[in-house]
């Protein structure tokens, strides 16, 4: 029905058939639709596939699929580009078919496929606001006790932006957080009692580890990106602390988390959090030693 017309273009063998596939049934066009897509998925090699990704996918989601483990990572790939375009919503629905197409609906059938599509969607859904559907795909991969403490992590996080940004629960959310932390192996808080000194020592600590770094002291150097599982993940849980502080008026609680964020920066990499709390430890000093 298709040939090729160049290195990664393809058209019609003849304009009666493209005629033809026009004036088929719903029923029958989806078949066709599957025919296509599957055709193009087995047959582009993977420059052409990850140039026409978005195309090949939406045909094969627009026919009769079969649940196939191929198709449904096929849209995991199509979410994971679509979400580094920022491209949130069309991430959230490829995320969602790749779902609906894991055999028999069995979490077991593929493991790390589950976990990645139940990971992206959550995502995608909290980015959207849908907090709910993205509550529904926390609950199913935390009620798995297959899934490791590290797996299910991301999924709790979902669980305490939800008690942060839509039940304003930032104590339990401080609680949260610092339980979790100490799940991962890592110890924020000495103890509520010694805060004051805490900060005190963080803030100085921080500050002459900052000054200490080639950072500091050449225009051009540049840290590495953080890639260790954990290590975000202690940045993330950090920063959800960092906010709830501030909302619930507890500053101490606060400089210690932007402090600890900045040095888990400088001996692990750049995360996603550095950003903000780089310029947040810039504020303190301001304001506290009047250092510009």
């Amino acid at each position: 029905f298709i040939e090729k017309c160049g290195p990664k273009h393809y058209r019609w063998v003849h304009d009666k058939v493209q005629e033809a596939s026009l004036l088929l049934t719903k029923k029958s066009m989806a078949s066709f639709q599957l025919d296509v897509g599957s055709s193009l998925y087995y047959c582009l090699d993977e420059e052409s596939l990850e140039e026409e990704l978005f195309n090949v996918t939406d045909i094969i989601n627009n026919g009769n699929v079969k649940k196939r483990p191929e198709f449904a990572r096929l849209n995991l790939r199509a979410a994971e580009k679509a979400r580094r375009i920022s491209a949130i919503q069309s991430a959230a629905n490829y995320a969602a078919k790749g779902l609906e197409l894991l055999q028999d609906g069995n979490i077991l059938t593929s493991r790390i496929l589950t976990l990645q599509l139940y990971t992206i969607g959550a995502e995608m859904e909290h980015a959207l606001g849908n907090i709910e559907k993205a509550e529904e795909y926390a609950e199913e991969i935390l009620g798995r006790d297959e899934y490791t403490i590290m797996e299910k992590m991301p999924f709790k996080v979902v669980s305490i932006r939800k008690e942060l940004l839509v039940d304003f629960k930032y104590d339990q959310t401080i609680e949260r957080c610092l339980e979790m932390l100490k799940e991962l192996d890592y110890k924020l808080m000495w103890s509520r009692r010694t805060a004051p000194l805490q900060t005190l020592v963080e803030l100085k600590k921080a500050i002459r580890r900052v000054k200490n770094t080639k950072m500091f002291k050449e225009t051009n150097y540049s840290l590495d990106n953080m890639t260790d599982q954990k290590h975000l993940l202690w940045m993330r849980l950090i920063g959800l602390f960092v906010y709830s502080a501030y909302q619930s008026r507890q500053p101490l609680l606060h400089v210690v988390g932007v402090c600890r964020n900045v040095q888990i920066t400088l001996d692990h990499g750049i995360g996603t959090e550095s950003g903000v709390n780089f310029a947040g430890l810039g504020l303190l000093v301001v304001a506290v030693q009047g250092d510009f």
